[in-house]
């Protein structure tokens, strides 16, 4: 079998996962950044945001953790219970009251795992009102530092004024809750949060100092800092440049020097103590195992260098489907966009089919966090960091293979199909097959007519958008012009397929490439959201062979209504996830 997970060596220290037991049996899943051999005697605790912006700050995060370890600090970062790869889901009853404890648990736990006397708190966002709230609760708290924390009323209208800027947004969602950015919140949830961050009724004597590390991109909630600076003498108030460049898409973000020295830079100043790593405490202090509703999941890495990353899950009863393998979605970690890969991963086990979401270096928590993101999505190294781990998986496990990728996913898994023997492979919403280096990671023009052609029919059914034509508002020439483009596409790609079909021109690359990925007994899934870039660059560079190539017995192509490129309706994931357990089990 795979080995037991064992720490990431590197200059910066070790890296170890691991499980902790939190409120209600829930089990919380986290990172243990440990230096080298001597450490100071105060540790970091990292606690990230909530929903979307927890998946942009997951990196930055990572970056910090491992910063920290280099100048000499133990830090952890964890998932909330019904976050990331914890257990539950974000419709858990009473769960605001368990976020805080699980802010306590992991401060015990790094307390108890690093020997140190104090915990330093690090909270982003909702993270920041979280920790606040927490640091009362545990004795040890030293400095807590809070970046663009605000009040929570403030917080939460920031959500329901992003879910309104949704293109899609799903019908009939629960009375009171917000839908933003593919994660759905519910009325009781959204009531404590917005509870969150009113000074008055958080005990703040026990803290050394408060440092409140403002956004430099919009404007600030400036109640919040200046209610703290008059219940606390030791206030510190920065604005450094970087929030900005931190809080974007994954594959873009990046963190700033000047935002590291406002969070780490105090820390730098302190010579690390006489602290010793205590010895096993990286291997023994925690499991990186659990056992949740029959569910047994483990956190490891699959190669020799520990530098590939990948959570397992299987039931308790086995069958002989094969292995599924989850690459990542774009630079999304490896829960998937909108936590999807982790809902389907865990009914997969229950329904006996055993899977591993993968994180491929630089992206998640495999590889060197320093590394550029963007230029490794489609790239011939992540397909060979791809077929680097189906080699170290097929020395582990004798079942074939099944490959699951969204988007750039896709890409990766399309040219590992190529390379070696895979099952199946599920694609969903690829953009492209090919890729030069220097090739824009943007939708191209002509792609992006089908999108913009599938909005317009849409609006089409919206009575209030034909008012809009009536009163002026609606930009005529654009939707008439994006029309005439769709259907000049679409009749170059008719003229193509009848010149392919009477010997004139020759079958396309990718249908080549298709048919020689079927010829080896492979499955292909494509999944499209109705309208997606991809779909129009299956259509366009197929020119009209995709009727013909989808009698194969061994492809199908599902288009999924009501959906964007990364699924954020909360329905379309609903749809799309009762699709793949259907392809995969």
């Amino acid at each position: 079998m795979i080995d037991e997970p064992r720490t990431q060596p590197g200059s910066v220290g070790h890296a170890s996962p691991l499980y902790l037991s939190s409120y209600g049996g829930r089990n919380l899943f986290a990172w243990h950044h440990a230096p080298h051999s001597k450490a100071a005697d105060t540790a970091i605790l990292f606690c990230n945001s909530i929903g979307y912006e927890s998946v942009c700050l997951y990196r930055g995060l990572r970056y910090l953790a491992t910063r920290a370890a280099e100048l000499g600090y133990h830090s952890l970062r964890f998932d909330y219970s019904g976050t990331g790869d914890s257990s539950g889901n974000l419709h858990d009853p009473g769960l605001l009251e368990s976020w805080i404890d699980d802010v306590v648990t992991a401060a015990r736990a790094l307390l108890s795992r690093s020997k140190c006397t104090k915990v330093h708190l690090v909270g982003v966002r909702f993270g920041s009102l979280l920790a606040l709230e927490a640091a009362s609760r545990i004795k040890e708290t030293g400095d807590v530092t809070l970046i663009a924390g605000a009040r929570g009323r403030t917080l939460v209208r920031e959500l329901k004024s992003a879910s309104k800027l949704q293109a899609a947004v799903s019908e009939h969602l629960p009375e009171g809750s917000v839908e933003a950015f593919g994660f759905l919140f519910l009325p009781e949830l959204l009531e404590g949060l917005s509870s969150l961050g009113d000074t008055s009724k958080v005990a703040l004597n026990q803290v050394s100092a408060i440092r409140v590390v403002e956004r430099d991109d919009a404007v600030v909630d400036e109640r919040f800092a200046r209610d703290i600076s008059a219940r606390h003498p030791n206030t510190l108030i920065a604005r450094p440049a970087g929030y900005g460049a931190w809080m974007q898409d994954p594959h873009k973000t990046e963190v700033q020097t000047d935002l590291e020295n406002a969070v780490l830079g105090s820390l730098s100043v302190q010579a690390p103590s006489s602290v010793s790593l205590p010895s096993g405490a990286l291997e023994n202090a925690s499991s990186a195992s659990m056992e949740a509703a029959g569910i047994h999941e483990n956190a490891r890495f699959i190669d020799a260098e520990h530098h590939i990353f990948g959570v397992f899950s299987r039931g308790p009863q086995r069958n002989s489907r094969p292995l599924v393998v989850f690459l990542n979605a774009g630079a999304v970690h490896h829960i998937g966009p909108n936590r999807l890969y982790v809902r389907v991963a865990r009914e997969l086990a229950q329904r006996g089919v055993e899977s591993v979401r993968l994180d491929l270096p630089p992206l998640g928590d495999s590889g060197d966090v320093r590394a550029q993101v963007a230029p490794m999505l489609y790239s011939r190294k992540a397909v060979g960091a791809a077929c680097a781990s189906i080699e170290a998986l097929r020395e582990n496990f004798s079942r074939p293979l099944s490959l699951v990728g969204l988007c750039a996913g896709g890409y990766v898994a399309f040219h590992v199909a190529e390379a070696m023997s895979i099952e199946r492979v599920v694609l969903i919403n690829p953009q492209t097959f090919e890729f030069r280096e220097g090739d824009s990671l943007d939708v191209p023009t002509t792609r992006a007519v089908y999108r913009d052609t599938h909005h317009l029919f849409q609006s089409a059914k919206n009575i209030g958008k034909w008012r809009k034509l009536f009163r002026g508002e609606a930009n005529l020439r654009k939707a008439i012009a994006t029309l005439a483009q769709r259907t000049w596409l679409e009749g170059r790609t008719r003229a193509r397929e009848l010149a392919t079909r009477v010997g004139i021109l020759p079958m396309s690359r990718l249908e080549q490439r298709i048919t020689t990925i079927l010829e080896k007994d492979t499955s292909v899934h494509f999944v499209f959201s109705e309208g997606d870039p991809g779909l129009g660059y299956i259509n366009e560079t197929l020119g009209g062979r995709l009727p013909y190539l989808l009698r194969h017995p061994r492809i199908t192509l599902d288009c999924i209504p009501d959906a964007d490129h990364t699924f954020t309706p909360t329905a379309s994931q609903d749809v799309l996830e009762h699709l793949l357990l259907d392809r995969l089990s």
